[in-house]
């Protein structure tokens, strides 16, 4: 019997015993179970809302370049500011999304910092020179192309961020634009987002 058909089997157990459901569980009910269970799925989403289990953290994964969208970055201080979460389990598990990738995002700017002092001209005061146009002002022009296949390089680097996927529903309270949600992608629920 293959794992597949075992993980339905206990995914739709626990969905008619009204056990709290992991994302994995939601997400299997939602693709293959039957019509009854997925309208019960919908009525009991609208009545509680967000059914994760409370002790399910996975690891997401976004590459650096994601994580310094401005779009991302936008998103970010919207929920960082958000005080209208439906519950607060909901605004832990963002508050701990955020820190984690804001923590990324000031590891990655201090590795630019240095990487790029390497490769361009500094003032008295051992910060980045800027050109008469506002670029960088490189110290070889070989350095240019070096500097930008590292940066390259450096952006394509994966993080994994540790919680739960944002439910989109309860997203709706930041007022997020259409451009910051799909910023916010790799760490929202496949589950809840309905094409």
């Amino acid at each position: 019997m293959s794992n597949r058909i075992i993980d339905l089997g206990k995914a739709r157990s626990n969905f008619n015993k009204d056990r709290k459901l992991t994302a994995h569980d939601r997400a299997l009910i939602e693709t293959k179970g039957t019509r009854a269970q997925k309208r019960k799925l919908k009525r009991k989403e609208a009545k509680e809302g967000f059914l994760f289990d409370a002790t399910e953290d996975i690891a997401m994964k976004m590459t650096l370049k994601s994580l310094n969208h401005p779009h991302f970055i936008s998103a970010m201080q919207k929920l960082d500011n958000c005080t209208r979460f439906p519950t607060p389990q909901v605004a832990w598990n963002v508050m701990k999304v955020l820190k984690q990738a804001h923590t990324a995002i000031q590891e990655n700017r201090a590795l630019y910092q240095k990487m790029t002092k390497e490769y361009v001209e500094l003032d008295e005061k051992n910060e980045i020179k800027l050109g008469p146009d506002g670029d960088l002002a490189y110290k070889t022009p070989e350095g240019k192309a070096e500097h930008e296949a590292k940066l390259d390089e450096m952006m394509k680097i994966e993080i994994e961020i540790v919680g739960k996927p944002f439910d989109l529903n309860t997203l709706g309270v930041a007022n997020l634009s259409p451009y910051e949600l799909e910023a916010l992608e790799a760490i929202i629920d496949p589950a809840t987002v309905e094409a």
